[in-house]
């Protein structure tokens, strides 16, 4: 095996990773929007793993992040500078929601000998709240990265499968 096919073998990998970790935080989030289907213990669990998960996206996508700011200071351009203003907003939120949901910690924490005062009205409305407006920011970030959703998928789902067609009808015409 070549470098060549190594690199690609290794890229699609990585591109794994990131379309799984992406479906993880996205399947989570929408359980995590009705607690009534995962319970508070899940609720939490899921809450702390999404927190987890999200610094892993952040290091996994430290490149583009970092190119991200260099295109910005380089040559100002509209697209980079929303995309990253809808990131850093998306990442505000989410860690926002993940603090005032330790806050209210009811059974995480207090099973890992971690007590918590108990958390006024507040911190729920501030949750809740965030919550809510996370869901539009969320939203707009998926909306922008769309194409590269798109061409993962064809690399990695599309276009094998169709080369395992396009080589059966090779050899049966043979």
């Amino acid at each position: 095996m070549d470098n060549k096919e190594n690199t690609k073998k290794s890229t699609a990998g990585k591109l794994i990773i990131h379309l799984l970790i992406d479906a993880f935080l996205l399947v989570s989030f929408i359980l995590l929007n009705n607690m009534r289907s995962t319970g508070k213990s899940l609720h939490e669990i899921l809450g702390v793993a999404i927190g987890v998960s999200i610094l892993i996206h952040l290091i996994l996508h430290w490149k583009m992040i970092v190119g991200y700011f260099k295109k910005i200071f380089k040559k100002p351009e509209f697209m980079p500078i929303l995309r990253l203003v809808i990131d850093i907003a998306l990442c505000a939120s989410l860690f926002a929601i993940i603090i005032t949901g330790l806050l209210m910690s009811h059974t995480l924490l207090p099973s890992l000998g971690i007590q918590v005062g108990r958390a006024g009205r507040e911190i729920e409305m501030l949750h809740k709240q965030v919550t809510h407006y996370m869901i539009y920011i969320l939203g707009l970030h998926l909306l922008l990265q769309w194409k590269w959703y798109i061409c993962v998928i064809k690399r990695l789902i599309i276009n094998p499968i169709a080369s395992l067609f396009g080589k059966r009808q090779s050899k049966e015409i043979a």
